[in-house]
């Protein structure tokens, strides 16, 4: 019996390792279609120090939450866009270069400022992202200038947000919850980073 479990799980265990290299492109964002994380990256990445906890911690309950938002959700979806922004201004709080970095805190404040409103509009969303995505490139320019692949997470993160349409009816959630995934890509490059 004990025998045959170890084979089960070999085998689901070369499946799932066989299956997650063979996946190069960026899932498509739908109901059940994606997990963008799900936490594990972060789990395994080397050793974070002291300061990267906090910063650790918040990126990860933003990547669970992260993973079960879907655009078809219509109402329940605007709600979580509205909470994964407002975790995007804690996140940024929470980087160790936030203590040296104003433009980190200012874009935080401004984040918040931005997404007041309960049901914030599509355009106040945007807006906040974009702050974000300004306030990560800033980040990543300067404290982690040999390291490109974040620069490129970050140019990422920006496109997406530029290509939100604002006044699309039904609201382009699509375009925001993968605006979203990309700052995710982003933020978890520098936390593995960090954790080196």
């Amino acid at each position: 019996m004990l025998t045959e479990v170890r084979v089960i799980v070999a085998v689901a265990g070369a499946a799932v390792l066989a299956c997650g290299c063979a996946e190069s492109a960026a899932p498509p964002i739908g109901p059940g279609v994606y997990v963008a994380m799900n936490g594990s990256a972060l789990a395994t990445v080397g050793t974070p120090g002291v300061q990267d906890i906090p910063f650790g911690e918040a990126l990860l309950t933003y990547s669970r939450e992260l993973s079960g938002l879907h655009a078809d959700q219509r109402e329940q979806a605007d709600a979580a866009i509205r909470n994964q922004v407002l975790w995007l201004a804690v996140i940024l709080e929470r980087m160790p270069a936030a203590s040296a970095e104003p433009e980190l805190r200012r874009a935080a404040a401004l984040i918040r400022a931005q997404m007041e409103p309960e049901a914030p509009s599509v355009e106040e969303t945007k807006r906040a992202l974009a702050l974000a995505a300004n306030a990560l490139l800033i980040a990543a320019r300067r404290g982690y200038a040999l390291e490109p692949e974040v620069a490129a997470y970050g140019r990422d993160f920006a496109g997406a947000v530029s290509a939100i349409d604002a006044r699309r009816t039904p609201p382009d959630r699509a375009g925001v919850i993968t605006a979203l995934v990309r700052a995710e890509r982003m933020l978890a490059q520098m936390y593995a980073i960090n954790a080196r």
